[in-house]
């Protein structure tokens, strides 16, 4: 589902956790290393050919000053 969703995620590596999940894909998308992160919720939805989990984790700590390391526009809020 490539450009609909505007999070940070992608398919959990094979033997890679959900939480180092999370930290790679801010690692890379975001550039920043989490240092506090805790698992909110875990959504489950069936589509007709696959099932996608989606688990919500709340950042509260990290390293490093977040940017669209993917050539994301930058919120000027």
């Amino acid at each position: 589902m490539a450009n609909f969703w505007e999070f940070p995620g992608n398919k959990i590596e094979q033997g890679e956790t959900p939480e180092q999940a999370l930290n790679r894909e801010l690692r890379e998308e975001a550039g920043i290393e989490t240092e506090q992160a805790t698992l909110l919720k875990v959504l489950e939805h069936r589509f007709s050919d696959r099932i996608a989990t989606l688990h919500f984790y709340l950042v509260e700590g990290w390293m490093g000053e977040p940017f669209g390391r993917e050539g994301q526009r930058q919120y000027a809020g």
